[in-house]
Order: C-alpha cells, then structure tokens, then sequence
C-alpha cells in the first residue's frame, strides 16, 4: 500500500547569497560522509558560485587551493538531522518505483529531487538550493563531488586512499589566466563508507563488475559528461580510490589547440595534410598527457569520402557531437573482454570502407587491427591512442608487448607524442604535442617535430627528409612533388592559424565547426616560393564566414 504520510523538514532562515569567508569556528564541518576543514587560500584568484556554493581558489604557500562550501555543510543540526531522515526513508517510500530510478541515473536523480520538493510545504530552499537537489545528490548521486563537477572549468577530480586522510585534488582551468590549468588541493575529504557507496551506485547504475578478483571499475557518467575509474581493496591497498575525468561540451580540433598553445602552427598543419592522406597515426604518452584530446581533434579532419568507425572500451570521443555535425561516423563498444574486442575488430575490419579510429591500443587483440594496416585490408587509414613515453617505447609496445612482427609497425605512418608541460610564463599546466615522428622504409622513427630545451616545438622536417610511405601517400593525395611537402604542411597551418585566431577573436564556437574546417581544407594552395599570404588569409576568412 502506497505511503500517505508526507515527511515535512523544518528549515531555518538564511540568506540566500552568501560568500566564502575563512571561519575561526570549526575545524571541520561534516555532512553525510563528507567533510569542509578551513583550508583556505591566502592569496585569492578567482571567486566561483556553483548553485549557491561559494568556491575560493588561490595559492598557500607554493600550492594551490580549491575551497568550496557546499551549502550542506552550513546548515544548523536540526536542518541536517531533518534532511538525513528525509534519505533515509527514501527507501520505505512505496511510491518510489525502484525500476524505474534504476533505469536512468539522471532520471533518478530528477525523480527525487522532484519528490521531495513537492513533499515540502511550499517550494522551500535553503541558501538558494533546492532540499531535493541536496537529497538527490546524497541519495543516488556523488554528493559534493558533484557540485565540483558542475563547475565548467573543472577537468578531473582525484580521490587517493586512504580518502580520510587525503583531500580531494582537482585540476581546474582558471578563467583569468586563460590557457593551461592547475592542480589543486581542496577542503573537502570524504570516509570510506561514503566513496564505496558512491562507487556501488555508480556499478549498479552504469554498468561493470567489481570485485575482489576484479577490483578495478571503468565507466562512462553520460550524465555527468565524465568518465569515473575506480580502484579497491586488494588492487588499492588502503581503502577506494576514485578518478573522474570530465569530457568537453565542445569539439576539439587543431585551430583550438593552436589557440590554447599546445601544438604549433606549422605541425598541426601537418598532422591535417597526414589526416587527408589516409596516413596512419599513433598518439602515445602517459595518463592525462591529452591523448585522446588530439585524437578527438583529427576526426574533424577524416577524410570526406567514407564513413569512420570508432572502437573504444570507454566511450570518451564525441561521435553523437560529430554526426550532428554531419560526419558519417559509426561507434562500436569493445567492452566485454579480449574475446570480444577482437571480433569486434573483424567486424569494423569487414565493415570499414573508412578510417578505423581506436580510443586506446593495450591488449593483444590489436594485432588483428596492426595485420590488417600491413596488408592493406584495414580500410583507409587507422588512427590510435597508446601508452607510451617516447617513440622507441611504441615500437617496444607493438613489437614486444603486443607480440607483433616488425612489418606490423612500419606500417604506422607517423607518431605524435603528446605530454603535460609547465608553461614557463604562467606556470600553468599545459597539455602539448611534444613530438612527431615518421616512421621509415627501415623502420626508424625520424623526427619532424620536436620540443627543444625551451619547449618551443622546432620543425625537424627538411625537403629532403625521408618520409618512407607516408610522402607518397601526401604526393598522391595533393599531387605534389616530395621537397614541397614541408612547403604543404606549412600553408595548411597557416590556414589553420587564421582559424585560431578568428575563434580567440570572436569565441565564436562556429568558427571551428566541421563545416568550417572543411571549407578550410578546400582551399587550394598556391606552391609559389613567395605566396601571396595576405590573399590566402582573405581567403580563408571568406571561407570561414560563409561556413557560420
């Protein structure tokens, strides 16, 4: 029989405006599992508001802070004694259909947020926040991580064990110095008992086996726009550990990484001639070092002709983004182990008149994608992310990890080697494309670019650079001799330039569509010695007005 009491919180009167103000009172301020300590910046730099939660970064001492009170914590006892009954019910609550919460996160989480509010008298808020979003976010949600996680320039969140002891760290843009982003501590800890309920609601809302004999949980918050990975007991020794990875609401492509400094002009120019070509492309580097970021920004750049598949375990490239933006694009799910991957695999191979797109290379069942590039039966070209410090160590994981012959990596055309760096004048941290490589007739890795001691990225290319099957690959494609490759590479980013710079003119998001990439890449390029640069800019200005 359905509940006809209605619970009613009794709440206390406060202002609905508030500012973060370092308190004398209260070392910690505890809600639910979660904790605020007075660990405040001493030097300020930006003020956020996130839904009435006040938030303070800046520096103490040498690091950074990331201070936010979430409007829970300052509530009177007798406000969160009421709103804690109020979860704890939940569960008894007849009218709740359990199938249906358990269906969608999202959902869930606006089922009651919506229930509890109409069970209040009147819409009541407390510091401007809704009851029900504070017990939605407690009863299926992440809690004050997910105030964090509503802060647009926040990009990951980290949560170390034993996560009594540890804060949780994030890194976060800041708005005021524009590129690059920070690594903060912040105020905020959480127990045991809260992290393992929220990584218990995550399984069972998304999906994924945890376990003691597989202790390690990867999956895709399509909610939140996020990827969580989380680690237990015996794999983490000292309790849950947990990282959140937020996903971009907008498309990646190379004019935004020239704009954000993390590639140059002239080597992004040459990685978009390489994507026209059909080469085959492989980003390696270390974890959060943005190698899915730049293999997002080449899809743009795909060839026409085709459609692109996209393999991934974890969803993390924007398919859905860039099929609204008309490309045809397909994405598989190689989840499910290596049996599955692989005939996954066989499939997009028997499929695949396109680019194959793989989010990450790390099992053996690759070799079937690396046999397929060799014998020319892997569509048009493959593109692909690996872990991976230098060059010599892709080779090593291709060749010896991933047990494939030496003929299986020549077959890859190029390496960019992707790694966060200290910028020298801000001191932010910056992901950048620290090196490219062409792979020779001989199997060497020569390089086109690469970081100097000054991480300043130098173009290594020369004319008569050997380029092994890449260079006919770009002479096909642009019907043009080998010594004026370099030349190509060169113009095709200074088009891409003017992009950049039209989108940081503007922050008209348009500006680096697809559509307006295109037209970009359909400008014809004059091979003269002293090319007329002020009409090719006109050009591609007129190019990218009449795409937006």
């Amino acid at each position: 029989m359905a509940s006809t009491v209605k619970p009613v919180i009794r709440l206390s009167t406060r202002r609905t405006e508030r500012e973060l103000v370092p308190s004398d009172q209260d070392t910690f301020r505890s809600f639910l599992g979660t904790q605020i300590s007075r660990h405040f910046p001493d030097c300020v730099v930006e003020k956020r508001n996130i839904n009435g939660s006040p938030v303070l970064i800046g520096k103490k001492g040498s690091s950074w802070v990331y201070a936010i009170e979430p409007i829970e914590h300052t509530l009177s006892e007798e406000d969160k004694f009421a709103i804690e009954s109020l979860i704890s019910r939940l569960q008894d609550d007849d009218e709740l259909d359990t199938e249906l919460l358990l269906q969608n996160h999202k959902l869930a989480g606006e089922i009651i947020r919506n229930r509890v509010n109409d069970r209040l008298p009147g819409r009541l808020s407390v510091l401007g926040c809704d009851i029900g979003d504070i017990v939605s976010r407690y009863s299926v949600g992440y809690g004050p991580l997910e105030l964090i996680l509503r802060d647009p320039s926040v990009e990951d969140i980290v949560i170390s064990s034993p996560c009594s002891n540890n804060p949780v760290c994030i890194s976060t843009k800041l708005n005021s110095l524009g590129t690059g982003s920070i690594y903060c501590e912040t105020n905020l800890r959480l127990t045991d008992d809260f992290l393992e309920s929220i990584i218990t609601r995550t399984r069972i809302f998304h999906g994924g086996e945890l376990s003691y004999t597989r202790p390690i949980l990867e999956t895709d918050l399509s909610h939140l726009k996020a990827r969580m990975s989380a680690i237990i007991p015996p794999a983490s020794r000292h309790g849950p550990s947990v990282s959140i990875r937020r996903r971009k609401d907008y498309l990646w492509s190379i004019p935004r990484l020239i704009a954000e400094g993390s590639i140059s002009w002239t080597a992004g120019g040459f990685l978009s001639i390489c994507c026209a070509a059909r080469a085959s492309i492989i980003i390696a580097g270390g974890r959060g070092s943005g190698k899915t970021t730049l293999l997002s920004a080449l899809l743009p750049e795909m060839p026409v002709a085709g459609r692109t598949t996209v393999m991934e375990d974890t969803e993390e490239l924007p398919v859905l983004q860039l099929q609204n933006e008309g490309m045809s694009i397909q994405s598989l799910s190689l989840a499910g182990g290596i049996e599955r991957a692989a005939s996954v695999m066989r499939a997009a191979l028997r499929m695949a008149e396109g680019p194959l797109i793989v989010g990450e290379i790390r099992g053996k069942e690759a070799k079937i994608l690396f046999e397929s590039i060799r014998t020319g039966t892997a569509g048009s070209c493959v593109l692909g992310t690996l872990h991976a410090s230098d060059p010599e160590s892709v080779r090593e994981r291709i060749v010896i990890d991933l047990e494939m012959d030496v003929e299986s990596f020549r077959s890859i055309d190029v390496i960019a080697m992707v790694r966060q760096r200290k910028d020298a004048c801000s001191g932010l941290s910056v992901r950048s494309v620290s090196e490219i490589d062409i792979i020779s007739g001989m199997s060497e890795c020569v390089p086109a670019f690469r970081l100097d001691e000054t991480d300043i990225l130098r173009t290594y290319l020369e004319p008569n650079t050997s380029l092994g099957a890449l260079a006919d690959k770009i002479c096909s494609q642009f019907e043009v001799p080998k010594e004026k490759i370099l030349a190509l590479a060169r113009m095709r980013g200074f088009l891409k330039r003017v992009q950049a710079l039209e989108w940081l003119r503007t922050r008209d998001d348009r500006v680096l569509s697809m559509r307006a990439t295109r037209a970009i890449n359909s400008i014809s390029l004059d091979f003269r010695e002293s090319p007329d640069l002020n009409s090719l800019k006109e050009e591609a200005l007129n190019a990218i007005r009449g795409s937006v």
